[in-house]
C-alpha cells in the first residue's frame, strides 16, 4: 500500500469509478502452455501468456494477454500446492516486487511452484500508467491544477485502447482463477501483501474450495477505507517518538512529534519558499502545504532504516532543510503503475470516503468526478467466511495497515495465527525469523502455529546517530 504517495498522485489521478462486474466464475480461458522466458530482471522462468476478456459482462469484447511468471519447484510433488504471490500498490506488477525471489519463497520453492500474475494494468498484462518519467513531476507536486489537466488528458488517452471498467479487485480475482484453471492447479496458497490482501480475500470470497492457506502481510480488509483512515499514520509515528524519547542517541534531534506539530502548523498557511528539485539540483520557488509534510513523512514510516532516519529529518526540517521530505513525497511512488492504482482507489475508498477533511482527499474526489460512477458487488465489503489456515503478518507501527484491522477478520477467519514486530513498519516478511515462521506454517498439518520464540528478541528501530551532533 503506498500509503505515503496518495497525496502526490491524488493530484495527477488517472483512473476510473467502476461498474462492479458479474459474479460468474472466471470463462474458460485460451490456454497456451507455459514457455521458457527472461524476466525483465534477467531472471530466467516458465511465462504463461493467457487471453482472458477484458470486460467479463461483455459478450464478444476485447481480450488481454495476461502475463504469469511460474518458477517451477525442485522437487514438485501434488502433496505441495503452488503458491501465488499477490503484489501491493494497488499497482504493483508481481513480476517485478517479487524478483528475485524473497529468501522465504526461494527455500518454499524446493517444493512448491511458484507463480507470479501480473495483475491486469500492470507489468506486461496490459499496463496503466498515467505519470512517464518524462513528465514534470516536481511541477506536478505542486501546482494542482496542473495536474488535475494532467489526469484529465491521461483519462482521455487511455481510453482508446482500455475499457477502463473492468480494471477491478473482482477482475483480477477471476483472472487469478482463470491461471489456476490454465495450470491444472488443484489447490493454491496465496501470500499477499498489503493490497494484496484485499485481493487474497477476495479470491478466497469467490473461489473458496481453491485456496488451501493463505499468509496476509499488512493486512488490508475489505470494510476498511485505507484513504479515509489516517489515524495509522498518526500511530505510527507518535510510536517512533515515544522510542526516540527513551533513546539517549536519539534525544539529541528533539522530539519528533512536536517537530511534526509545529512543522503542520507552519506548512498549514501555505508558505512560498525555495526548494531542490531532487532530480535536477535546480532551486525553485514551491508553495508548501501540509499534505506535503503527511506525505513526506508517512513515506519514511514503511521500512525500519528510514524510520530511523524520521527524528534527524523532522529535526533539520525544522531547521529549513526540507529537501529530504519533499524528496521522500516525489519517489513514493516507486514500482507502482499509477493508472491501476487509481483506477482500483476510486471504485473501492474515495466513493466511500464521505467528506473530504485534507487537500489529497479534496483532489482525489474532484478527479474522480471526471470518471462514471459505479456500484460495487453487494458482498465487496463482507468478510469471506471460512476455515482455511491463515497466517497473519503485522508490524506494530506500520502507518497504513496497522495490526488492529486484523481484529475484525478473526471470526471470520479462526483458523488463525498473528504474528507482530512491535517496531517494525509495513513489512515484516523479510525478517529471517519470520521467515522460518512462515514455512513451519506452510509445512504443518495443523492449522495454527505457535509464534516463535525469536520474535521476542527482535528490536527493529535504530536510531541515526549522524556524523555530527546538533
Amino acid at each position: 500500500m503506498q500509503k505515503g504517495k496518495e497525496m502526490v498522485w491524488f493530484a495527477m489521478l488517472l483512473g476510473a469509478l467502476l461498474p462492479s462486474l458479474s459474479m460468474a466464475r472466471a470463462a474458460a480461458p485460451t490456454v497456451k502452455d507455459p514457455v521458457e522466458c527472461q524476466l525483465k530482471s534477467g531472471e530466467w522462468a516458465e511465462c504463461l501468456w493467457l487471453d482472458v476478456p477484458e470486460n467479463r459482462a461483455r459478450t464478444g469484447g476485447r481480450t488481454l494477454k495476461l502475463h504469469t511468471a511460474i518458477f517451477r519447484a525442485k522437487s514438485p510433488s501434488k502433496e505441495h500446492p503452488p503458491i501465488y504471490l499477490l503484489a501491493g500498490g494497488p499497482g504493483q506488477a508481481a513480476t517485478e516486487v517479487f524478483v528475485p525471489l524473497p529468501e522465504t519463497f526461494r527455500r518454499l520453492r524446493r517444493q512448491h511452484d511458484i507463480v507470479l500474475i501480473d495483475q491486469r494494468g500492470t507489468g506486461e498484462s496490459h499496463p496503466l500508467r498515467c505519470i512517464q518519467d518524462k513528465d514534470p513531476k516536481w511541477e506536478l507536486l505542486f501546482d494542482q491544477k496542473l495536474a488535475m489537466e494532467h489526469g484529465r488528458k491521461c483519462i482521455e488517452r487511455l481510453r482508446a485502447d482500455t475499457d477502463l471498467t473492468a480494471y477491478t479487485t473482482d477482475a483480477a480475482a477471476h483472472d487469478m482463477e482463470a491461471v489456476r484453471q490454465a495450470l491444472g492447479h488443484e489447490k493454491i496458497i496465496t501470500f499477499g501483501i498489503s493490497y494484496g490482501t484485499r485481493l487474497a480475500l477476495r479470491y478466497l470470497a469467490l473461489y473458496p474450495d481453491a485456496v488451501a492457506k493463505q499468509m496476509l502481510e499488512g493486512v488490508l480488509p475489505p470494510d476498511v477505507n485505507f484513504i479515509r483512515e489516517r489515524q495509522a499514520a498518526i500511530d505510527s509515528l507518535q510510536g517512533v517518538a515515544a522510542l526516540c524519547r527513551k533513546d539517549p542517541d536519539c534525544q539529541r534531534w528533539g522530539d519528533p512529534w512536536v517537530h511534526y506539530q509545529k512543522l503542520q502548523a507552519a506548512w498549514s498557511a501555505q508558505p512560498r519558499v525555495k526548494a531542490m528539485d531532487p532530480r535536477s539540483g535546480v532551486m525553485k520557488d514551491v508553495t508548501l502545504r501540509a499534505d506535503h509534510l503527511e506525505s513526506g513523512v508517512n513515506a519514511f514510516l514503511y521500512h525500519p532504516i528510514d524510520m530511523s532516519l524520521v527524528p534527524r529529518v523532522l529535526y533539520e526540517a525544522r531547521g529549513g532543510n526540507i529537501a529530504p521530505l519533499l524528496a521522500k513525497a516525489l519517489s513514493a511512488d516507486a514500482g507502482v503503475y499509477d493508472g491501476l492504482y487509481y483506477l482500483l482507489v476510486c471504485a473501492e475508498d474515495i466513493r466511500d470516503l464521505g467528506t473530504p477533511i485534507t487537500d489529497m482527499q479534496k483532489t482525489a474526489v474532484e478527479m474522480c468526478r471526471f470518471l462514471p460512477d459505479t456500484v460495487l458487488p453487494k458482498d465487496f465489503r463482507r468478510q469471506p467466511v471460512s476455515q482455511v489456515p491463515t497466517l497473519y503478518l503485522s508490524g506494530g507501527l506500520d502507518p497504513v495497515t496497522p495490526p488492529r484491522y486484523v481484529a475484525s477478520l478473526k471470526n471470520s477467519l479462526p483458523q488463525s495465527t498473528h504474528l507482530v514486530l512491535p517496531d517494525y513498519g509495513h513489512n515484516i516478511s523479510y525478517v529471517s525469523c519470520v521467515q522460518d515462521a512462515m514455512i513451519e506454517f506452510i509445512a504443518s498439518e495443523n492449522p495454527r502455529i505457535e509464534p516463535p520464540a525469536c520474535l521476542s528478541q527482535l528490536k527493529g528501530l535504530h536510531f541515526f546517530k549522524g556524523a555530527s551532533t546538533p
